[in-house]
């Protein structure tokens, strides 16, 4: 929700909800490696899935060849967890713009902000890493 694409791709549920006589929250999220794409073939060009720390989860996930491993995720630096949080920022704006009756931020089951809170999947030495 922080391009305008997705803002357009979000506003007919919305309206729907209005129309419905309901109210319309955003829910923003960041998969992360557990997330929806957790394999190189299935990552916009074929690039590693993003995660606090480069730990290789013990997981399968189905391909278009059939079942693999998850695929290694690489770290954020400290600046593309910075730009992370920023989108965030940028998708309540648009949230708010659009005319939404509130935000939501999904943070848990292994999404990204989830894996920054937990010692087996954020092993960073950082500002982002360490004891919460």
């Amino acid at each position: 929700m922080w391009v305008e694409e997705k803002i357009q791709e979000v506003l007919h549920g919305y309206w729907f909800a209005l129309n419905s006589g309901g109210i319309a929250k955003c829910r923003m999220g960041s998969d992360g490696v557990a997330g929806r794409f957790p394999h190189i073939s299935l990552q916009p060009e074929g690039g590693a899935p993003a995660a606090p720390s480069a730990i290789q989860a013990e997981a399968l996930t189905f391909t278009q060849t059939g079942f693999e491993r998850i695929s290694l995720p690489m770290a954020l630096s400290p600046g593309e967890v910075a730009a992370l949080s920023s989108q965030y920022e940028r998708a309540a704006e648009c949230a708010k713009w659009s005319g939404f009756d509130g935000a939501e931020v999904h943070s848990a089951n292994s999404h990204m902000r989830d894996q920054f809170i937990r010692d087996f999947t954020n092993k960073r030495t950082d500002r982002y890493g360490g004891s919460v």
